[in-house]
């Protein structure tokens, strides 16, 4: 079974009995180590504190289970924060959110990136600029993620 699959389903209800959503978890190389990092979510964000309750619940059950098989591995527990949308229960979460669209290629040879609230996804994406509705095909985003603004 694949090491994330694994997590997933090991730390999952877990953090879905503390009253979050799991929205993901990756294996991934950051910062020279390997680390198990699991996004939560929960209506109104996640603080620093939900992390580190989530950390501390699923820590001892994620190391007995041994779901790096052996593998060391950094735990890491966080927000989705501006990772990219992936999945459509992400799109659904996210709906009348501001979004940044980013394509593979600029539109009509102007731009790349656009920044909006998100109206529809499925076939197409189509976000509102403020200004107007711009509608981008699939097969032309490289990535949809949150914008979080300072």
């Amino acid at each position: 079974m694949e090491i994330c699959e694994a997590a997933r389903q090991c730390a999952g209800p877990l953090i879905e009995k503390l009253g979050y959503e799991l929205v993901d978890a990756e294996y991934a190389m950051q910062d020279g180590l390997m680390c198990l990092c699991f996004y939560i979510w929960k209506q109104g964000g996640v603080s620093l504190d939900d992390c580190e309750q989530v950390s501390r619940t699923i820590e001892a059950p994620i190391e007995q289970a041994d779901v790096t098989q052996g593998r060391p591995y950094c735990l890491c527990v966080s927000s989705p924060g501006e990772r990219a949308l992936k999945t459509e229960r992400d799109f659904e979460r996210n709906l009348g959110a501001c979004v940044t669209v980013e394509l593979k290629s600029a539109l009509k040879g102007k731009k790349k990136k656009f920044r909006g609230k998100l109206l529809s996804y499925g076939d197409k994406v189509i976000i509102n600029t403020g200004k107007e509705n711009v509608t981008f095909e699939n097969e032309d985003i490289a990535s949809v993620s949150p914008y979080i603004g300072f």
